[in-house]
């Protein structure tokens, strides 16, 4: 799942009228197309189609300009506002550049911040690290542990507070049957479309190649290669 965190606790991104206009400012469909060759999914919150409690029917945010700059003026930000947005040096900058290229039609103008790793995972939750942060986090099948760090008023990578969505957190925790546990992840997904803590983007579709002679093999749901390795004897 490839986001956009966005720090809810200092202004104008308190208000969630203007996290969902900067929803509505990117085109991640055009994103998709244009720099990952068509091989990716927008996505209506963090979670992918093999996350428990995906929501198939739960739609992503639809590309509006003119609704975000609607959205933005009723949040008293007609004239538009500056930013920053940092990425890790080495993940994609391009989509960072797309993303800011987009808010920039709505007024929204983004400074792109390139961090090495370290810098990048000390300052998710430092007051002064720019407000927008370009994630990428894989793996998301179980998604308590993301939801729990990025989410959770008490998350160690939060800088995000909802009270049903930490209530409902606190019960998944402690809750056993599975079935139950996918209804409590859709209710907070659809709490987190409604109420975004994210620019929600895309979700990359593997793509792997194999020799003519290589053996048959299916890939693994997570995405992950782990080869085999066979001595020699």
């Amino acid at each position: 799942s490839t986001f956009v965190r966005i720090a809810t606790d200092v202004a104008p991104f308190d208000d969630p009228r203007v996290r969902r206009a900067l929803n509505h400012a990117v085109d991640t469909r055009a994103i998709v197309d244009a720099l990952l060759g068509g091989f990716g999914q927008p996505l209506a919150s963090f979670a992918v189609p093999t996350t428990l409690g995906f929501d198939p029917t739960l739609e992503p945010y639809a590309y509006d300009p003119e609704g975000a700059r609607e959205l933005l003026a009723e949040a008293g930000l007609g004239d538009g506002f500056e930013t920053l947005m940092t990425v890790s040096i080495g993940d994609r900058v391009d989509v960072a550049e797309a993303i800011a290229g987009f808010l920039a039609e709505v007024g929204v103008s983004v400074t792109i911040e390139e961090e090495d790793g370290a810098r990048f995972n000390a300052t998710w939750t430092d007051p002064e690290a720019a407000p927008l942060r370009l994630v990428t986090w894989r793996g998301i099948f179980d998604p308590y542990t993301l939801l729990k760090l990025v989410v959770d008023g008490d998350g160690f990578l939060s800088r995000y507070a909802n009270a049903a969505v930490d209530s409902i957190l606190d019960g998944a925790a402690a809750e056993q049957d599975p079935a139950i546990r996918a209804s409590q992840y859709a209710e907070v997904f659809r709490l987190l479309r409604d109420d975004p803590a994210a620019i929600y983007l895309y979700d990359v579709t593997a793509v792997n190649g194999l020799a003519p002679s290589m053996p048959a093999w299916t890939p693994r749901p997570d995405g992950y290669i782990l080869p085999t390795v066979v001595p020699d004897r």
